[in-house]
């Protein structure tokens, strides 16, 4: 969840402070927040994705340990 709202909600926020800047009047600001909020939808792009790949791994790593522990229970009970 929290990778999800630094990854969508960041950069949306700052394209709804762009254009409540645009609605105020005060365009001379708009394109510098439409820059920052592109770069920003670039930079922070890969940050779901790398969240989803860690939860992977780590519960395929909590998974296969429990593996080992009832494989090194059964070798050692012979």
């Amino acid at each position: 969840m929290v990778a999800w709202l630094i990854s969508q909600f960041l950069p949306q926020m700052w394209w709804g402070i762009s254009g409540a800047l645009g609605a105020a009047g005060n365009v001379s600001l708009q394109p510098l927040f439409v820059v920052v909020a592109s770069l920003m939808g670039i930079v922070l792009a890969p940050i779901l994705p790398c969240a989803i790949t860690l939860l992977y791994y780590d519960l395929r790593v909590r998974r296969e340990a429990f593996d080992l522990q009832i494989l090194s229970d059964q070798m050692g009970t012979r």
